[in-house]
């Protein structure tokens, strides 16, 4: 399964989760208001005999008679405010479920990042050039040099030298490889190694690049004149 198909299944399943938590309690909240109200219908309907409003002598006037709350009993009020209350009860569940998308989102993007850059593979510790010459010999173009794996790098087998040949203009003329003479480098050894190629009319100069087994450029650094 992929990435973004498990992200997006975790994801629903978390928005399920919120939205059903905030439909519990807003028909919790209902079901609390509306026994609420039917109270409130109950207790009004005990406030408004008659006898409640109007004095006992004919001649007096009339006069509303203040109606005190019963010990016990909700306010006029109290649906209007239990409303209030279940609709304020509501955020922090909304809050919450959006809180949990976002940690879960957060979470497999992070998993994912850290995914693909182990997948990155590392650049190989560069090989030393500790010195090179070269000269003619029978006819033949020869570089000769010594290379050392430097200390602390990792073992490498089979690394091959490769000479190239160019012009007066810098035009490419041909090309040769040799392995280095120790066939295993470990940390801090060193190998000495030798090209030779029959020199072609008009070679000017030549570029010299260290390959591992499998192909890929082994880069190196000069250290032929450091003291």
């Amino acid at each position: 399964m992929s990435l973004l198909a498990l992200t997006t299944l975790i994801v629903a399943a978390a928005a399920t989760v919120a939205t059903s938590v905030a439909w519990h309690l807003w028909r919790e909240a209902r079901a609390r208001a509306g026994a609420r109200t039917r109270a409130l219908s109950a207790a009004i309907d005990d406030r408004l005999e008659p006898d409640v409003f109007l004095t006992t002598s004919a001649d007096a006037a009339f006069e509303p008679t203040s109606i005190a709350e019963p010990a016990g009993r909700q306010p006029l009020f109290a649906s209007a405010n239990a409303g209030g209350q279940a609709a304020r009860r509501l955020v922090p569940a909304v809050g919450v479920g959006a809180l949990v998308v976002s940690s879960v989102v957060t979470a497999l993007l992070f998993v994912g990042g850290s995914r693909g850059s182990a997948t990155v593979t590392p650049k190989p510790t560069p090989i030393e050039l500790l010195s090179m010459r070269h000269a003619i010999e029978r006819g033949d173009f020869v570089v000769r040099g010594l290379v050392r794996n430097p200390g602390g790098a990792q073992a490498r087998d089979s690394i091959a030298v490769v000479v190239f040949l160019f012009d007066d203009k810098g035009g490419f003329i041909t090309s040769a490889k040799a392995a280095v003479d120790f066939t295993k480098l470990g940390p801090g050894e060193e190998s000495p190694f030798l090209v030779t190629i029959p020199k072609p009319a008009g070679l000017e100069r030549y570029r010299l690049s260290f390959r591992l087994a499998d192909g890929s450029v082994l880069p190196h650094v000069d250290l032929r004149e450091v003291k």
